[in-house]
């Protein structure tokens, strides 16, 4: 007689009065607001007492109560101010329903209020640090792997680390401002953003980021960093670091930076590639784009100052200043010898060979 009662029986039977105010099934049975017993899930709640789960209870009000220790986990709640939990070393804290704590293990732990902050922590991360800041490769269990080689050669056996990851970061504001820390080893997938496209095949950082599938490859460590912290829009400070071992010699060999920065969005940025054992160095800074433009690659010096002024300068001795192209233009090249333009004449040129 729907909506008054209904009821069924098909190896368990239910059934329900006064639109499910009341009722039963094979393992409850309610009687609303009285009371809701289900023994499948170890549930007894009355409005004035109440036991659910591994056993957590409230007296008086469900909106104050204990978390059970049956399961190993301790703690109390009172809706809204606090639900704390607490199991081992591990526990998870809410606040106002906006603020908390947890800690996951020994090594992962993070705290948040919403929308103020949200922050993350993680112990792997200084330790992958320390390895690459190692002067030798980093004393960790590898394996190794059986290159099989096509042209009838024996097999060889090529030492491999296992990959490792580790990440930890604060936001702000809603992510309006923040850090991060982000280290891998041996990465198979990495995060490009504007400042770091996908590598080139013969890019400073193309060893760090393919997939360790070649021999070359698997017989170094390779280490990955990336370290950023923000608030828009006043700046963004971003660097990216590669380190290589070799595994069997304890070497390292390649130790790679990158690094940028930007004010105000475009107003003012900087970037850096630096890899010495590579005799690269990279310096760029920037202001509003084209408005003061400064680069130098290996003590080759070039500055640009629009709408008139470039000056370039290089070890080799080479030397150009220039003002409004040839309105003033001065050049000298060991090589060749020395111009001069004025007024856009032509004052001086090289002496012919």
């Amino acid at each position: 007689m729907p909506p008054l009662l209904s009821a069924w029986d098909d190896d368990g039977n239910w059934g329900r009065i006064a639109l499910g105010l009341a009722g039963w099934d094979l393992d409850a049975h309610w009687l609303f607001p009285l009371y809701y017993r289900d023994s499948s899930e170890n549930t007894f709640l009355t409005p004035i007492f109440g036991r659910f789960g591994d056993g957590d209870r409230y007296w008086a009000t469900p909106l104050v109560g204990t978390h059970s220790i049956l399961n190993g986990t301790t703690g109390s709640w009172f809706f809204p101010l606090w639900d704390f939990r607490y199991k081992g070393d591990t526990y998870d804290h809410n606040i106002l329903l906006l603020g908390g704590a947890e800690r996951t293990d020994a090594n992962h732990s993070s705290a948040w209020f919403w929308p103020l902050f949200h922050d993350l922590s993680d112990t792997g991360v200084a330790k992958l640090l320390a390895e690459m800041d190692s002067p030798s490769a980093p004393d960790r269990s590898f394996f190794y792997l059986l290159d099989l080689n096509p042209v009838n050669a024996p097999a060889t056996k090529i030492p491999c680390y296992d990959s490792d990851h580790a990440a930890e970061g604060t936001s702000i504001l809603l992510g309006l401002g923040g850090s991060r820390h982000d280290v891998r080893l041996n990465p198979s997938t990495v995060r490009f953003g504007r400042d770091f496209p996908p590598p080139d095949a013969d890019g400073p950082f193309a060893h760090f980021l393919r997939p360790p599938d070649a021999a070359a490859t698997n017989a170094v460590a390779r280490y990955l960093a990336e370290d950023e912290s923000w608030f828009f829009p006043l700046w963004d400070d971003e660097c990216r670091r590669g380190v290589m071992f070799d595994i069997a010699s304890g070497e390292k060999r390649l130790d790679a930076k990158l690094e940028t920065f930007s004010a105000l969005c475009f107003l003012y940025d900087w970037r850096r590639e630096s890899i010495p054992e590579e005799s690269h160095d990279y310096v760029r800074r920037r202001v509003l784009w084209r408005l003061y433009h400064y680069e130098r690659l290996n003590g080759d010096e070039s500055t640009d100052i629009f709408p008139a002024i470039t000056w370039d300068r290089r070890k080799d001795g080479y030397r150009k200043a220039s003002f409004l192209w040839r309105f003033f233009r001065y050049e000298h090249d060991p090589a060749k010898g020395t111009s001069l333009d004025i007024l856009f004449l032509p004052i001086r040129r090289p002496a012919a060979p």
